[in-house]
């Protein structure tokens, strides 16, 4: 279900739900560590919207992110490049993938730029809706799949996403909670589409059961439940509940390098490369 990009060469999914807690960012990192796995052809980049920031954290990037932050790039884009890093670590090369940290700054930035909108849009002029695709244009060409972690709540910078990513990727826990949620915020983005289509491009393209455990009733209605509302394409395997899951990112590690580190099989990893695989 891959949607090639009309802008540059690159395809671009946000990582998005209105909930906090539902295996977001740990989807987001490894599924794009894997997709740079199979594809080394191809250069991957992380996009790290949320100022908990957690992305340079779940790699292991945390020292060398520091003083750098996508709130740099909206504010001035020429710094574009100084705000790249490569994610290799000296036993763990990943020559091809490459994140944007985030900080708590961004909260700041945001609110200066929603600011400055606010003023712009008196003069009929209003950039926030094309913030992301104006500031990160030059990067569709370098990169062949750009990946966006976005925050809990992306506020202001909805639409902003949603205009430059082609896919949103919405992973939810296996709970009736999560998936009554998830639902709100899959709605919320049909009603953009509708109301702006000139700028809201993204659809959905996949929702990932996350934090499953196939010994509940619950969990297993609650994956039922998904196939039925988005259909069997658009629902991935399940991401099974499993220690590693927490532990490789607390060792800056993805779950395929702790896997490696440690010498256990992970079916976490084994869903993961399933969902990578469609996505490349």
């Amino acid at each position: 279900m891959s949607t090639k990009s009309t802008k540059g060469n690159a395809v671009i999914r946000a990582f998005t739900n209105n909930k906090g807690g539902t295996g977001k960012s740990t989807s987001c990192v490894n599924i794009a560590a894997l997709v740079a796995m199979a594809r080394p052809d191809s250069a991957v980049l992380i996009v790290d919207l949320d100022p908990q920031s957690h992305v340079a954290r779940f790699l292991g990037l945390s020292e060398m992110a520091q003083g750098m932050c996508i709130g740099n790039v909206l504010k001035d884009p020429s710094r574009i490049r100084e705000n790249i890093i490569n994610a290799s670590l000296p036993d763990y090369p990943r020559r091809n993938l490459f994140v944007i940290p985030s900080s708590r700054e961004l909260e700041v930035t945001v609110e200066e730029i929603v600011a400055l909108s606010t003023v712009r849009a008196r003069h009929g002029v209003n950039t926030l809706n094309t913030l992301l695709a104006d500031t990160l244009a030059g990067l569709t060409e370098t990169f062949g799949y750009i990946f966006i972690d976005c925050p809990p709540n992306l506020g202001s910078l909805t639409n902003a996403v949603y205009n430059f990513a082609h896919e949103a990727v919405v992973p939810t826990a296996t709970k009736a909670v999560d998936f009554d949620g998830a639902q709100e915020h899959t709605l919320q983005l049909d009603r953009l589409r509708r109301q702006m289509p000139d700028v809201i491009q993204a659809r959905l393209s996949y929702v990932i059961p996350t934090m499953y455990d196939a010994r509940t009733r619950q969990a297993t209605r609650v994956i039922e439940a998904m196939r039925s509302v988005y259909g069997m394409e658009t629902v991935t395997s399940p991401v099974p509940e499993r220690v590693e899951v927490k532990e490789a990112p607390e060792n800056g590690l993805t779950l395929y390098e702790y896997s490696v580190a440690t010498g256990k099989e992970s079916q976490s990893l084994v869903a993961y490369a399933g969902i990578a695989r469609r996505m490349i």
